[in-house]
């Protein structure tokens, strides 16, 4: 069971709680999400703490190699990460954990063969965390540091292979409560996708949960005027697409339902929208312009978090620019259109 808390409008705060204003505020709402949505949302959270965890890090990458040249962060217990943007961390380098004065419990992943001397300076209180017989066991007796074995792991169970698009050319749907259409799955393999309007007879209004999810031979996807929302992860690791555009009746984009779609190098978001889901275009490493109205009034956690080259361009004084400063992206102000002059 989940907890929410959500502030409704206030005209849905009236017919909630009566016509008492003093009632208004949170409303407490319990919800139970289905086994595969828990286990999505619990990867995807993952996935977002981990991305987050690592902007404390700042690495030198070379011949499929990281070295973790300086940790930022605060904490008190801290993890390397076992890889970083492809590449194994195999060292740590120099003063690397300096100045870290709240540290205490450090985790070091088998890989790392490499521990300059003075990586952990001034740290009197440390205690490294490794696989017996790595090279940080071998440090830390060598350096008089604290140490604690961690626990021999498991094998890994094999991955599974890329998920392709499936060779059949039909669009699976889903019906809604209210008559029309919801894209379940594309079956298709062409590379380019044309979400038709209708469907025996019924409108097609919405792109469901994990719709394109790794279709990655998808290219380009034309979404028709009668979709009105787009669902978490539906074109999630489509890494070819190049070009969608987002029509003017969609209100909501799904939490990272762009996600990993890393050939993406612009997209534009209608005045319609009105909200943008956590990791909506979560590494979306191609894109370099996103344009966001001043309709949009909800930005979800690291919605474009890992977009290393993107500007966004918005409204000034709009939520998009407010966000833009938080999560430190380039930012440029779009033209106000004129008044019209008065008759």
């Amino acid at each position: 069971m989940i907890e929410l808390y959500y502030k409704p409008s206030p005209a849905l705060q009236r017919k909630l709680m009566g016509e008492r204003p003093e009632d208004e505020g949170l409303v407490r709402i319990f919800y139970r999400p289905t086994p595969a949505v828990q286990r999505r949302l619990i990867e995807a959270a993952q996935r977002k703490r981990e991305k987050l965890l690592l902007r404390d890090f700042q690495f030198v990458t070379g011949g499929g190699e990281a070295v973790l040249m300086k940790y930022t962060g605060q904490a008190e217990e801290v993890t390397i990460p076992e890889s970083f943007e492809g590449n194994a961390v195999t060292s740590i380098g120099p003063g690397a954990f300096a100045g870290c004065g709240n540290l205490r419990h450090l985790t070091i992943p088998a890989a790392v063969r490499t521990i300059a001397p003075i990586a952990f300076r001034g740290l009197k209180e440390l205690t490294l965390h490794a696989p017996l017989g790595s090279r940080a066991e071998q440090f830390a007796q060598e350096r008089k540091i604290a140490f604690e074995a961690l626990p021999a792991e498991q094998p890994a169970a094999a991955e599974a292979p890329a998920v392709s698009c499936p060779p059949e050319t039909e669009f699976e749907t889903e019906a809604l409560e209210d008559g029309t259409l919801s894209i379940k799955k594309y079956k298709g393999k062409a590379d380019a996708a044309a979400i038709p309007p209708v469907i025996q007879g019924k409108r097609v209004t919405s792109i469901g949960d994990e719709a394109f999810e790794n279709c990655t031979s998808l290219t380009s996807v034309t979404i028709p005027d009668s979709v009105t929302s787009i669902g978490d992860w539906a074109f999630s690791g489509c890494t070819s697409l190049t070009s969608v555009i987002i029509p003017e009746r969609v209100t909501s984009i799904g939490n990272e339902a762009f996600e990993n779609c890393t050939s993406l190098t612009s997209v534009t978001i209608p005045a319609s929208v009105t909200s943008i889901g956590f990791g909506a275009f979560d590494n979306c490493t191609g894109l370099t312009s996103i344009t966001i109205p001043n309709s949009v009034t909800s930005i979800g956690l690291g919605a474009f978090i890992d977009c290393t080259s993107l500007t966004l361009h918005a409204p000034a004084g709009s939520r998009a620019q407010q966000f833009a400063q938080e999560w430190k992206i380039a930012f440029e102000a779009l033209a106000v259109p004129a008044a019209p002059a008065a008759e």
